[in-house]
């Protein structure tokens, strides 16, 4: 219980909280590429004509990603010339994506965006949060034989995984020919494969305390 002076008046408001999970797994990954180069283009013909970038994307090809699923993003001119494209994959087509551009020359993972399958609604995790939270209230008042007059105010927050959960990394391979030297088909760009977490959805509600009443416990006492 706690009492607060609002407007110049004193609230006796209960406060409760009631919460609702759900476990996620990502199913795919949006993976930010960048590329140095030499030579200058835009749009889709940096995927097929400039070579730095080809070499990557062939690569991808042949391992069975789909064409679409690689997207050109910009191209910026300083000292040198860099590509951002981006490569859309599964969690199961993820370690081929990370093995390919981990022997590709001047090849820089930039960030990992995780995306997930089909995830309940909001609403229905903040109406199940919101359901226990009047159960819960019921219930104390009920014992402590106090009524409850009405809600002063509800607070409704989503938390945890979701479609927003990125993995920042600066993973780049300069010299690719020592590791095929060393006969590795890839180099550990120590970047997760796969990941998990849980959604919260929390609903806090304050109650205004009404007049005392005779909580059941009590009633069975007299009984």
């Amino acid at each position: 219980m706690k009492h607060r002076a609002e407007a110049g008046q004193s609230l006796d408001l209960f406060e409760v909280v009631g919460k609702e999970a759900e476990a996620v797994e990502a199913t795919g990954a949006d993976v930010a590429i960048s590329i140095r180069g030499s030579t200058l283009y835009f749009g889709r013909d940096a995927l097929k004509r400039a070579d730095e970038v080809r070499t990557f994307v062939d690569a991808l090809l042949t391992a069975g990603l789909d064409d679409d699923a690689i997207s050109f993003v910009d191209v910026t001119i300083g000292n040198n010339t860099t590509y951002r494209i981006n490569v859309r994959c599964s969690t199961a087509e993820l370690p081929k994506v990370l093995g390919e551009a981990s022997t590709t020359k001047h090849c820089t993972v930039r960030h990992v965006a995780w995306r997930f399958g089909e995830l309940r609604p909001a609403t229905e995790l903040l109406r199940v949060a919101a359901a226990r939270a009047k159960a819960t209230a019921a219930e104390i008042a009920d014992e402590l034989g106090v009524a409850l007059d009405g809600i002063h105010r509800i607070e409704c927050a989503m938390s945890g995984s979701g479609t927003q959960d990125t993995c920042d990394y600066i993973a780049e391979v300069t010299d690719t020919r020592s590791a095929r030297r060393a006969g590795m088909d890839s180099v550990d760009l120590g970047i997760p494969l796969s990941h998990s977490g849980t959604r919260v959805a929390t609903v806090k509600v304050a109650y205004r305390l009404g007049s005392f009443s005779q909580s059941r416990h009590e009633q069975g006492t007299e009984a």
